[in-house]
């Protein structure tokens, strides 16, 4: 995928923000949802370079969704950053990365190369 797609799901606007304005300075390409069921729509209509996903959504479980991603042969590939305001129990996703607000943008563009 050489357009370097980025979606990055959190419902805190402001978190939201401060990712897409730092993925985009290191060259991505971000689209934003606020909601899971927003998220689910985006990912119908396009595929995706990588996922950041907040761990803590109203609308749902942000971890079954993150397994329907993965399900999905469409997005098979996609790598996933999770964030979480405590420690994700589970871990990080199978390939992907796992981080604690507050965290440092930059870990996330440096992950995705």
């Amino acid at each position: 995928m050489s357009d370097r797609r980025i979606l990055v799901i959190d419902d805190e606007r402001h978190i939201a923000r401060l990712l897409e304005i730092n993925l985009q300075r290191q060259g991505f390409l971000v689209k934003t949802a606020f909601r899971l069921q927003e998220a689910r729509k985006l990912l119908a209509e396009k595929v995706y370079e990588a996922m950041v996903l907040d761990s803590s959504m109203p609308d749902g479980d942000a971890d079954g969704f993150m397994r329907e991603v993965q399900e999905d042969p469409r997005h098979a590939s996609m790598k996933i950053v999770r964030l979480g305001d405590d420690d994700i129990p589970n871990g990080p996703p199978p390939g992907g990365l796992s981080l604690t607000k507050p965290f440092n943008p930059m870990l996330i563009g440096d992950f995705l190369g």
